[in-house]
């Protein structure tokens, strides 16, 4: 049933007596000082600094062709905020608080994303009038939806007692711990406790308690993840048990907390790292971590682009049906890696010969005799080489009608070896003309980038990409293109210790996964996703202390995540 009464006057009401998102720095509670509140929509996510709501705090790059260094007179955290769900978290909170099945965040605004690729950006999320727009009306169907099923999934009494004070009160309470996270504030127990009661005078019970939930679900209290901790001790705060809590869940299972995390949140038992590793390895046990884990990967090597990369049919026919079993393929690759192998290592991520195949993908893969669903086959085609040439990534790097070097060359650079490579100079000519006959790409790619202004950037580029030559714009093996051999021959330059040739993907991927830089850089990408937020200076010392445990724990990529959950930065923020 839908609140149609003078155009959601209760939410409004509410909204309006509100302080709606705008956080406090200072007090004593420990529930992540967000002003009590009612049912405002969220605005956009803050740093606690005055006149800086929304904006990324400097981007200082770290790692790259230099090592990075720890210098503990400069270490600081980063700044306190509260931080927006992601699409996918959305779906994922209300699965298991409201047991909603629908997946309706989808249909959401994407997520505009950060300069360093990840969707989970905390400067980037905010709320316009478009989401806005869409979270109120998600929140209507979902409390329609929830008071028409069993009000005692949320707590006993209202399955037969909502009529009775003692249980609406108890209502309240129990849906706001679950959708805020952390037990309600007293004054915000008692402003939904006067919406429910405005809802039962207009109607009914069942009225009051779909007006809470509505409400409830367009919080900001719901909508964001607090991060702003204890009180500030010499200009650093602690987050509170409650905010780690939530910070913990949606690394690790991409959900709200679990039973067991929200216990020890109750107990206030989160604040010391080693509870949080071993929560972290505890939660990488469960089923929930297997597609939470994966989106670092499908996220930092592009992978969200598949579904709407543009291919050529007359050149790739038939790819359009081939695009969610390759996602799928990929995901159960990385998947495979992470938790079925022992060890979890980087070497396997980048090297193995493993991958996953059905029938319709076994034109790419260059297999026979798969079956309708996807399996675990053993490549032997010589350019294959993790996940560095699954289809996917190739077709996500790929052109429309050709493959592409230049972006092939800029991911590894990028994405790897953490090198910024610089957009062209403003005006620079950079189609690429149909391919002429008796050239092959990689020659036609040296006559166009071989002068300046280009020569000094793809040169940094090209030769990595033409390693992986012999995969076509989807990612299948050939060996000539237009009559000519195809040459996949490369060279890494300006790297600190894997310069120099190699011959095709398989070597190239070998190189990589021994560097040290690599190692690094891949520290770096993880703690920008699992923080949220790109790198600064100061964070030096806590991605030198996470890459050096990770390192140390053989390149297992588990153990990256339960280094990242134990550092200093995830679970401390600086006071201004």
């Amino acid at each position: 049933m839908q609140l149609s009464w003078n155009g959601r006057y209760i939410w409004a009401g509410v909204m309006l007596a509100s302080l709606g998102c705008q956080a406090t720095i200072s007090g004593g509670d420990d529930v992540g000082r967000g002003q009590s509140d009612g049912a405002g929509v969220a605005g956009s996510s803050t740093t606690g600094e005055p006149g800086n709501v929304g904006t990324s705090p400097l981007f200082e790059p770290l790692g790259g062709p230099d090592p990075i260094v720890c210098d503990p007179s400069k270490s600081r955290t980063g700044g306190r905020r509260i931080w927006r769900l992601t699409r996918q978290q959305y779906d994922n909170s209300t699965a298991a608080l409201l047991g909603d099945s629908t997946a309706r965040a989808k249909a959401f605004n994407p997520e505009p994303g950060s300069e360093q690729g990840f969707q989970n950006d905390a400067f980037s999320l905010r709320v316009r009038a478009a989401e806005a727009s869409q979270f109120q009306a998600a929140a209507r169907a979902l409390a329609s939806q929830t008071v028409a099923g069993d009000l005692g999934n949320i707590t006993a009494c209202a399955a037969q007692s909502l009529n009775d004070a003692s249980c609406q009160t108890e209502f309240v309470g129990a849906l706001g711990k679950r959708l805020f996270r952390r037990p309600l504030l007293d004054a915000e127990q008692q402003r939904y406790a006067e919406l429910f009661a405005m809802g039962q005078l207009k109607r009914d019970a069942l009225l009051g308690a779909e007006a809470v939930i509505e409400a409830m679900l367009q919080s900001p209290h719901f909508l964001y993840r607090f991060e702003l901790g204890k009180d500030p001790v010499a200009g650093v705060v602690e987050l509170t048990s409650w905010e780690l809590a939530s910070l913990l869940s949606y690394t690790f299972l991409g959900g709200p907390p679990d039973a067991e995390l929200s216990s020890l949140a109750e107990a206030g038992a989160l604040d010391v790292p080693a509870t949080l590793e071993a929560q972290a390895r505890r939660m990488l046990q469960t089923s929930a971590a297997r597609p939470a884990a994966y989106e670092l990967y499908r996220q930092l090597f592009e992978l969200t682009q598949l579904p709407d990369i543009p291919k050529d049919e007359a050149v790739f026919p038939d790819f359009d049906g081939k695009r969610a079993d390759l996602a799928s393929s990929a995901q159960a690759f990385v998947q495979s890696v992470l938790f079925d192998e022992a060890g979890s290592s980087l070497q396997s991520l980048l090297t193995s010969k493993l991958s996953f195949v059905n029938q319709n993908l076994a034109p790419l893969f260059g297999v026979s005799g798969a079956g309708a669903v996807l399996a675990p086959v053993v490549l032997e085609e010589p350019a294959r080489a993790g996940i560095l040439t699954h289809p996917a990534l190739m077709s996500v790097l790929g052109a429309r009608t050709r493959t592409s070097p230049v972006n092939r060359g800029r991911f590894v650079r990028e994405k790897l070896l953490c090198h910024i490579v610089p957009d062209p100079p403003e005006g620079t000519d950079t189609q690429v003309p149909p391919l002429a006959p008796a050239l092959s790409a990689r020659q036609q790619l040296d006559a166009k980038t071989g002068g300046e202004p280009c020569a000094t950037c793809h040169a940094r580029m090209n030769p990595i990409g033409f390693g992986f030559e012999k995969l076509d714009g989807v990612g299948r093996y050939r060996t000539e293109e237009n009559g000519q051999a195809i040459d996949d021959s490369g060279s890494l330059t300006l790297t600190r210790d894997i310069d120099g040739a190699f011959q095709g993907a398989n070597e190239l991927a070998t190189k990589l996964a021994s560097s040290a830089q690599v190692h690094e850089c891949l520290a770096v990408q993880g703690f920008r996703y699992v923080l949220g937020r790109p790198e600064r200076g100061a964070d030096a010392c806590s991605i030198v202390a996470v890459r050096d445990r990770w390192v140390g724990a053989n390149l297992d990529l588990k153990e990256l995540l339960v280094a990242l959950a134990g550092s200093e930065a995830y679970r401390l923020r600086s006071e201004d």
